[in-house]
């Protein structure tokens, strides 16, 4: 009796959550997929219990339990998202941007957005998002999103000829399309009344070019005696166009109203049915700056709650999402205007909205880890060290291990590989073919130059890194080289001697003198010093003319070491193999390498 007791309970309870669950589904018009599968899962619980009942088998009530479990798994799934089973990406084009943020914080989704003008989609509704909709949830992290904010002011729109249209048709014309720098002029015409005479700009115009439209006045004798209107709710552009009509000085203030739509009158400073007199009393009228708006604590906010005020008060949100160690996952980290500042309606304002901790992950490769690092705003340092475990290029350690916090003002150091290291030998004094076998024993590049010297040809006077220094294997030295002795060269020279009156004494006197070239001092070798370089575009032309990865990096090798500026070159997967992508280039200053201060460059190149 108790378990038919309960039975008939369970029945009860999930008959009232069935019809409830399809109530609310039927009110909203939302029948996603997860609000179907409760109520199979409910209806079938339904049956087994009915069955139970009838049957009195317990097999039945114990068929029922498990749908049962299964249902308040999905609910307990639903409220806090443990697993995307069901949920695909709806189509928020057009719908508010309020009702995707709360759908993107139920969904632990990161949204970026964008403000773009729109003639087709309402202010503050969706034009775009960045991840199509139907796409599996539980592959979707971050979505970018483009939000209206109305029309574009500068936009081109095709200005009709309105000639003999009536004052409402073209004022309506001129608001419904948005043109902001209108002047009314009005003249004495044959024209009807209050008809346009003519405009200054026919056909493609900017929305925000000033354009002139002269109406008629017609037959119309103005008086010195002005009986004035109501204007109140009236747009600016409509209360000029009586004040010019009638010649009614005017000047225009704003203030703020909770009850009048901004840029509509609010208040005038003479009433209606006041008689003036034209061209020579003033009227103020005071426009609506739209409600006063006090910014409340953001901080003390739920991000739902912020994205309804804002929507509430029509102000335009820029919400960034950024890791911080300190505020609370979904909390605010700081807004861009001050608690209880007052505020307009469209204006906009940026809130950063806290991720919570954010923890350090694994990386393979440099580049993996420098682009996870700026995309989180994390301060970071590649250093380089020698190593004989670790090839050169791959990464040796990070100060921060795997799971770790990283704190707001950390810096994530990652130390690469520069490979074995090896000394750099005294290569002067060595002939060629020795320096070219001594630098295949010990594993580094060797280039050559040649130099005028009094040295043996082939024998090398100066090496661009100095001997002792210590760098990675496969470093590229520049090894200068004797050109050989430069030779004496000789020459004649004639000589004058006696007077120009006796010729022959003139032939006989030449004299034949030899004058030898003294062999130059050769220059003695300066000490090293460290030197800053700008790098020139002529380094271009290695990447403009790349045939394969390997000649470019030899090119590289080649150029920088003629510089004598030690380079580190990073492979990095890519389709274009030789091509540049990071590191130093034309206009980077660079330092010359010395024995005991050599810093090492990372050039990266698809390979």
């Amino acid at each position: 009796m108790k378990k038919k007791a309960f039975a008939y309970t369970l029945l009860g309870i999930n008959l009232i959550g069935l019809i409830s669950i399809i109530v609310i589904q039927v009110l909203k018009k939302d029948f996603n997929i997860l609000s179907i599968g409760s109520c199979s899962i409910l209806i079938l619980f339904c049956i087994f219990l009915c069955i139970y009942l009838k049957n009195e088998k317990m097999k039945f009530l114990n068929i029922g339990m498990v749908f049962i479990t299964l249902y308040s798994f999905i609910l307990f799934n639903n409220q806090t998202n443990l697993i995307n089973l069901f949920s695909k990406m709806p189509d928020f084009t057009d719908k508010s941007y309020i009702e995707v943020v709360k759908w993107a914080s139920k969904n632990n989704i990161t949204l970026k957005e964008l403000y773009e003008y729109s003639d087709l989609t309402k202010e503050n509704n969706i034009i775009y998002q960045s991840v199509k909709s139907g796409t599996d949830l539980k592959d979707v992290k971050k979505m970018k999103v483009v939000i209206s904010s109305g029309i574009n002011p500068s936009k081109e729109i095709m200005i009709p000829d309105m000639t003999n249209y009536d004052l409402e048709k073209v004022l309506t014309f001129i608001e419904k399309n948005g043109l902001s720098n209108v002047k009314i002029e009005y003249e004495e015409n044959e024209t009807k009344e209050d008809h346009l005479i003519r405009q200054s700009k026919i056909g493609s115009t900017r929305r925000d070019e000033e354009i002139v439209f002269t109406f008629s006045r017609g037959n119309m004798e103005l008086t010195d005696e002005i009986t004035m209107v109501d204007f109140t709710n009236q747009t600016k552009l409509r209360v000029l166009a009586f004040l010019t009509k009638y010649e009614i000085k005017n000047e225009f203030t704003y203030d703020y109203s909770s009850s009048i739509k901004k840029d509509h009158v609010m208040n005038q400073s003479i009433k209606k049915g006041t008689k003036i007199k034209r061209l020579e009393d003033k009227i103020t009228i005071t426009l609506s700056k739209g409600s006063k708006i006090k910014l409340p604590d953001f901080k003390k906010m739920s991000l739902e709650e912020i994205t309804e005020w804002s929507s509430k008060h029509k102000i335009k949100l820029a919400l960034n999402m950024k890791y911080d160690d300190a505020i609370k996952e979904g909390k605010v980290i700081s807004v861009s205007v001050k608690e209880n500042d007052l505020i307009s309606e469209g204006d906009t304002i940026t809130v950063i909205i806290s991720k919570g901790p954010l923890k350090m992950l694994n990386f393979d490769s440099v580049s993996k880890f420098e682009e996870w690092a700026k995309e989180n705003n994390i301060m970071y340092s590649i250093e380089h060290e020698f190593s004989n475990d670790v090839e050169a290029g791959k990464i040796i350690k990070f100060t921060h291990k795997k799971g770790d916090v990283i704190k707001n003002n950390d810096t994530v150091s990652v130390y690469v590989s520069d490979g074995k290291k090896t000394g750099v030998p005294n290569f002067v004094g060595m002939s060629k073919s020795e320096i070219k076998s001594k630098c295949n024993s010990i594993g580094i590049n060797c280039t050559f130059q040649y130099q005028n010297s009094d040295k043996k040809k082939d024998v090398a006077i100066r090496q661009s890194i100095a001997a002792g220094s210590e760098v990675a294997s496969n470093t590229t030295v520049s090894i200068i080289l004797s050109s050989g002795t430069n030779k004496a060269s000789t020459s004649k020279t004639n000589t004058n001697s006696g007077n120009n009156n006796n010729n022959n004494s003139n032939n006989n006197g030449n004299n034949n003198q030899q004058q030898t070239t003294p062999t130059p001092t050769p220059t003695p070798e300066p000490e090293c010093e460290v030197k800053q370089i700008t790098i020139t575009r002529d380094l271009n032309n290695i990447f403009s003319n790349t045939e394969s990865y390997n000649s470019t990096v030899s090119q590289l090798n080649s150029y920088f070491g003629a510089k004598n500026v030690k380079i580190n070159i990073e492979a990095v997967s890519g389709e274009h193999p030789g091509s540049y992508v990071g590191g130093i280039g034309p206009r980077s200053v660079v330092t010359t390498c010395c024995p005991n201060n050599c810093k090492t460059y990372t050039i990266k190149i698809e390979k």
